[in-house]
C-alpha cells in the first residue's frame, strides 16, 4: 500500500509539470529519478539537437496519454504516437516522416531524430525536464528585436529575406519571410545584445541566432545540420518581396498538359486538366515533406469544407523527397491521414523543380513548393500562386486567405 501511495504521488508530480512551467527544474528531475525504471514520459521537455560539436538547437516538447506535442511559440503540433520497446520508445511525429528514438536515462533523454525521407539522416539530442525557458536561464536584454529587419544572407545569391519578431520582455517569437513562404513559429529568448530563436515540427529544425549594433543586426541561420549560413540587415518598416502571384505565369492553355497520376493506392490514372470544365478548380503543387505545403493544407481543407458542395474541386499533386516510390507513398499517407485532408492528393514524382518545370511544360517555371493554380469554370488559368506565407506572418497570411475567398466565391458566382 505504501508502495502504491508512492508510485501515484510521484505520478501526480510528474503530470502537474505538464501545465505549470513555474515548477522548478529539481522536482522535475526528482520526478523522473523517481520513475526511471517505468517507461513512462509524460511531461514538458527541453530538448537540444546536436547538429555539431558547438552547436544545439532547441526545442519544447510535451508527452500525454502516449500522444506529442511540439511547442512553438504559439503553435501547437499535436499527435503523433509513443510505442515503447524493450530498451527504447520510438515517437511517431505529426504529419511528417519522421521520428524520434528515444532512450530514458537517470537525467532525462538521449535519442536521435530520425527522417525516413533522407536515408540514413539522423541528428542525436538530449532532453531535460522543462523549467520555463527554451534558451537563456536568467535572460536580461539590453535591447529589443522587436519589428521589420531587412536582410541579406551571405549566400552566392545574397538571398532578401525579412525578419519580422515579437519581443515582450526576454521572449521572442519571430520568422523569416523570403520570395516563397515563410520559415514558420520560431519561439526563443533575448539576453543582452543577442538572441537565439528556433523551431522544431519534424519536417525541419530551424534556429536564428542574432546580435544588434544599433540600427543594424547580425546573425547565423542554421538549418539542421547540414547548412548555415551568415546574414546582416538593418531596421525597416515595411515589408516588400517579390509578388508572388507574378514569379510563375501561363505560356499555354493547361488543356496542353496530360499526364499518368497515382493517387494513394498507386493506382494510375491518366489525368486532362480541360475534363475539369464546368468547375471551378485549384490545383496545389505540394509535397508532404514541405512546412509551408502544411500550412497552405490547413487552409485549402477550410476552403474544401466550406465551398466543396458549392463547386470547388480541390486537387493536390504531391512530389516526394523520399528516394523510393514506397517512402514517397507512406509519407504522402501519412501526411493526409493524420491532417484529415479532405480532398484528393495524387503522386506526381519526386521534388525536383526542374523535372516539375518540365512537367508542367504550359507554365514559365515551377520555383516553389507550394505554388497553387486556380481555374475557372472554362478551363482558364486565372491565378498562379508561387509558395505561401503561413499563420506566422499574421497580416500577409490574413490578407491572402481574404484574397483566395473572395478569388473562388468569384468564380462560382460566374
Amino acid at each position: 500500500m505504501k508502495t502504491l501511495f508512492l508510485t501515484l504521488v510521484t505520478i501526480g508530480l510528474l503530470f502537474s509539470s505538464c501545465s505549470n512551467d513555474q515548477s522548478t527544474k529539481e522536482q522535475h528531475i526528482q520526478a523522473v529519478n523517481h520513475i526511471a525504471e517505468s517507461k513512462d514520459l509524460s511531461g514538458k521537455w527541453l530538448a537540444k539537437l546536436r547538429i555539431s560539436k558547438s552547436e544545439s538547437i532547441p526545442f519544447v516538447f510535451e508527452i500525454n496519454k502516449d500522444k506529442i506535442c511540439l511547442i512553438n511559440g504559439e503553435e501547437k503540433v499535436e499527435g503523433g504516437q509513443v510505442v515503447h520497446h524493450k530498451h527504447n520508445t520510438l515517437i511517431e511525429l505529426p504529419s511528417f516522416n519522421s521520428y524520434l528514438d528515444v532512450e530514458k536515462t537517470s537525467e532525462g533523454l538521449r535519442g536521435k531524430w530520425v527522417v525516413r525521407n533522407k536515408e540514413g539522416y539522423y541528428v542525436d539530442f538530449d532532453a531535460e525536464p522543462y523549467d520555463g525557458y527554451r534558451v537563456f536561464e536568467n535572460a536580461m536584454p539590453t535591447t529589443s528585436f522587436d519589428g521589420l529587419w531587412d536582410i541579406r544572407l551571405n549566400d552566392k545569391s545574397e538571398t532578401h529575406v525579412v525578419g519580422k519578431f515579437k519581443q515582450s520582455g526576454s521572449k521572442v517569437e519571430g520568422t523569416f519571410l523570403t520570395n516563397t513562404g515563410d520559415y514558420r513559429f520560431l519561439e526563443g529568448q533575448a539576453d543582452a545584445d543577442s538572441m537565439i530563436i528556433s523551431s522544431f515540427v519534424g519536417s525541419h529544425s530551424f534556429m536564428i541566432k542574432a546580435r544588434t549594433e544599433g540600427d543594424s543586426i547580425f546573425g547565423q541561420f542554421f538549418s539542421s545540420k547540414h547548412y548555415k549560413v551568415d546574414f546582416k540587415g538593418v531596421k525597416t518598416h515595411t515589408i516588400e518581396m517579390d509578388d508572388p502571384y507574378s514569379l510563375t505565369y501561363a505560356v499555354k492553355d493547361i488543356d496542353s498538359l496530360i499526364v499518368d497520376l497515382e493517387n494513394i493506392e498507386g493506382v494510375k490514372t491518366p489525368f486532362n486538366f480541360s475534363q475539369f470544365k464546368d468547375e471551378v478548380v485549384l490545383i496545389q503543387i505540394m509535397g508532404s515533406w514541405c512546412a509551408n505545403c502544411y500550412d497552405e493544407a490547413m487552409f485549402f481543407k477550410q476552403l474544401y469544407h466550406k465551398y466543396n458542395n458549392k463547386g470547388l474541386k480541390i486537387m493536390g499533386l504531391s512530389y516526394e523527397s523520399s528516394r523510393s516510390k514506397k517512402q514517397a507513398m507512406n509519407s504522402l499517407n501519412k501526411f493526409i491521414e493524420h491532417n484529415e485532408l479532405p480532398y484528393e492528393i495524387r503522386y506526381a514524382g519526386p521534388a525536383r523543380k526542374g523535372a516539375t518545370s518540365e512537367q508542367w511544360h504550359m507554365l514559365n517555371k515551377i520555383t516553389s513548393y507550394p505554388t497553387s493554380i486556380l481555374v475557372n469554370k472554362k478551363g482558364e488559368i486565372v491565378q498562379i500562386h508561387t509558395g505561401f506565407n503561413g499563420p506566422s506572418t499574421g497580416e500577409l497570411y490574413t490578407k491572402y486567405v481574404k484574397e483566395m475567398t473572395t478569388t473562388v466565391e468569384r468564380l462560382l458566382n460566374e
